[in-house]
């Protein structure tokens, strides 16, 4: 954070502009991805229930007859289903008349069938569906299926938005260069005038105005800062260079300094005119501290107040 502050405000406004559209990008995106991810996610437990009936159908003459090797053929037709790794058919009263393993490293069916639901468990999808003549159940069915394509579905949502931000940062980086100096144009002109009036001295400078925002009334409150000092400056210069031809003229003349500046009616006239600029001051300085007592004397009576 204190190198953020230490930044230049050119590069605070581009950072912050990128940063802004990669992450509203980013969440847009994320909504997209999980979306899809639970759509899928439906649409393989239907094509899971789809397949368990058409398998189910097709095994419960099986079931009729207690075959086992009319269900294990049944079963064997699985192997053209790649993500399905594991099935198994079962009779009536719950035992496995038929199984099916893609290869050894498939996990066993359950030795009994579960409740008729499915679940999302160890990276896989398992299913238990019934098996029906009718109204009648005859029987039930196991199918285990990876999630290898949905994973495959995620990776390459992950690999396409990845690059989609990576873009998007980009084309904000070269917007935001050129859209940025809207605001840090007249914040560094600002800057610069003020760098320069500290250095010189020089007052009579004036800071370039190029919008109507918050940012033009601050640059026409520092015009009129510069502007109320010059004349302060101007107002102190010629106080000084009077004071110095009245003397010079005076030592011309032949008078001492003590008898020059002894002379209260020639020069009330200049003293009034080189004092308003003090008065001024001093008015302010007073209004200032009366409106200080002021608070200061609200504020009092409002402890006083929440005291009671």
């Amino acid at each position: 954070m204190l190198v953020f502050r230490q930044t230049k405000i050119k590069r605070k406004l581009i950072a912050l502009i990128m940063l802004t559209s990669s992450v509203a990008l980013l969440v847009a995106f994320a909504f997209m991805i999980a979306s899809d991810y639970l759509s899928f996610r439906s649409r393989m437990v239907r094509d899971l229930r789809t397949l368990a009936a058409v398998v189910g159908t097709n095994g419960s003459s099986a079931l009729d007859f207690d075959d086992e090797e009319f269900a294990t053929k049944t079963l064997a037709a699985l192997a053209a289903t790649p993500n399905i790794t594991t099935a198994a058919i079962y009779t009536k009263d719950g035992r496995v008349l038929a199984d099916y393993l893609r290869d050894n490293q498939s996990e066993s069916p359950p030795p009994q069938p579960g409740p008729e639901r499915y679940r999302f468990k160890h990276g896989y999808l398992t299913l238990f569906h019934p098996i029906l003549r009718g109204e009648e159940r005859i029987g039930s069915i196991y199918l285990q299926s990876t999630l290898h394509e949905m994973n495959v579905r995620l990776m390459r949502y992950g690999l396409i938005g990845g690059a989609i931000v990576l873009g998007a940062s980009l084309i904000a980086f070269l917007f935001s260069s050129r859209l940025q100096r809207v605001i840090s144009q007249p914040v560094l002109s600002l800057a610069h005038t003020a760098k320069v009036v500290s250095e010189r001295k020089d007052y009579s400078l004036r800071a370039e105005k190029r919008t109507d925002d918050e940012i033009g009334f601050l640059i026409d409150r520092f015009n009129e800062m510069l502007v109320q000092i010059e004349e302060h400056e101007k107002e102190n210069a010629a106080q000084r260079n009077y004071w110095i031809q009245r003397d010079a003229s005076g030592r011309s003349a032949g008078f001492g300094s003590g008898e020059f500046y002894s002379r209260p009616q020639e020069d009330q006239p200049f003293r009034a005119a080189l004092a308003r600029p003090n008065q001024r001051r001093a008015r302010f300085v007073q209004d200032r501290s009366r409106q200080n007592g002021t608070l200061s004397r609200d504020f009092r009576y409002s402890e006083l107040a929440g005291g009671h």
